[in-house]
């Protein structure tokens, strides 16, 4: 009897998925090939087609290669490949990064394997395969060297088939990384078999049964995407993809972004008028920001209710006339209305504003839905007014 298959696009039955441990990465189909020496012994040694025990420890292998790597960095050394296929350059740059020898001839080998990574068979793959283990894996050859060696040409071959993906998406189009993974996710459907009987939002799953996540359609109706997955599967290398696809596409950052890209975490203290902001420039802050508590006492006025629109345009307008950078604490908005809010923001980026944030909490303690709170982001970060960060 053909196993069935069950396709859920809810966010909540997909997070649901992800987290049951009788629902596991189903292998690509392939004859068992010898140790270190071809695709199908590369997929079974990874992590990403690895459950249980095997899975934990694989992953704490690649977790530790990226420990090693600054997102900051890898985003600089991206923006320096400016030649090759995208995936070739991506390979290359992560390669680099990580102190391997040769990162062309790494790079080269990896987008061949990445060709078989999710099925088929192909010798040149197989072969690739074992140059890589070759020139990564130091002597001897015992069995955690050759796990070690595969985590890492997994990670690289991740990086190749799903960084290179998101990059071209995101190429023709001046939007935020976030909307295109969001959008236009570099893995839409995730697949998955049962080892075991189980249930997803009350639907009977037999053991050997197919489970197809559609995160392509949850990401859409749903604030909290699932691009890179979920706990306890989540992708550990989010803030890396995101810094070499960023470094390859080679967008011009604002020079308050810039300052999110530095060694040390940006303070930003807080000011309430001119000549407080002024001073705080004055002491060697980069940027100031704003504070609504502060803004709204001074004024007489509560804070939180909404009551201080004008005096926080009227602040900004101030702000803008001095020669340091500042954003804005813009409580919640100041209305439940996306668009107004996202009227407001433009506004105070033409009154000089590098960004703003915007408050989830409420007076009584509460929070604000998170659909709501994603929509006035959504509002906000869309044209005509990118450039608020």
């Amino acid at each position: 009897m053909a196993p069935t298959t069950h396709e859920f696009d809810h966010h909540a039955d997909i997070r649901a998925a992800l987290a049951d441990p009788a629902l596991v990465p189903e292998l690509p189909a392939a004859n068992a090939g010898p140790a270190g020496a071809s695709v199908a012994w590369l997929c079974a040694t990874v992590a990403r087609f690895s459950s249980g025990e095997p899975h934990r420890r694989r992953r704490a292998l690649v977790e530790a290669e990226l420990a090693r790597l600054e997102p900051a960095t890898l985003r600089r050394a991206a923006a320096a490949a400016r030649e090759g296929e995208v995936r070739v350059r991506v390979v290359r740059a992560l390669a680099e990064a990580l102190g391997m020898p040769e990162p062309e001839a790494v790079a080269e080998a990896v987008t061949v394997v990445a060709g078989a990574y999710f099925g088929g068979t192909d010798p040149a793959a197989d072969e690739a395969v074992a140059r890589l283990v070759a020139q990564l894996m130091p002597e001897p050859a015992d069995e955690a060297a050759l796990e070690a060696a595969a985590n890492r040409i997994g990670l690289l071959v991740q990086a190749c088939a799903a960084t290179a993906a998101l990059v071209e998406a995101a190429a023709d189009d001046d939007v935020p990384l976030a909307r295109v993974l969001r959008e236009v996710p570099p893995v839409p459907t995730m697949r998955r078999v049962a080892a075991r009987t189980t249930q997803v939002a009350g639907r009977e799953i037999a053991e050997g049964d197919v489970v197809l996540l559609d995160l392509a359609t949850a990401n859409r109706v749903h604030p909290e995407p699932l691009t890179f997955g979920a706990s306890p599967r989540a992708c550990p290398g989010r803030a890396h993809a995101l810094a070499l696809a960023d470094g390859l596409l080679q967008r011009p950052l604002t020079a308050f972004a810039r300052l999110h890209h530095q060694a040390t975490p940006l303070l930003l203290p807080n000011a309430w008028d001119y000549a407080t902001a002024a001073v705080l420039a004055v002491r060697g802050f980069q940027a100031v920001g704003t504070t609504s508590l502060g803004v709204a006492a001074a004024a007489g006025l509560p804070d939180g209710a909404a009551a201080t629109v004008e005096e926080t345009l009227a602040l900004a307008r101030r702000l803008g006339r001095g020669s340091f950078l500042f954003t804005v604490d813009a409580e919640s908005g100041f209305s439940d209305d996306p668009e107004e809010v996202a009227e407001l923001a433009s506004r105070l980026h033409e009154a000089g504003a590098a960004g703003i944030n915007l408050e989830d909490g409420r007076p009584d303690g509460t929070l604000a839905p998170v659909e709501l709170h994603a929509a006035k982001i959504a509002a906000v970060s869309r044209p005509p007014c990118p450039r608020c960060s």
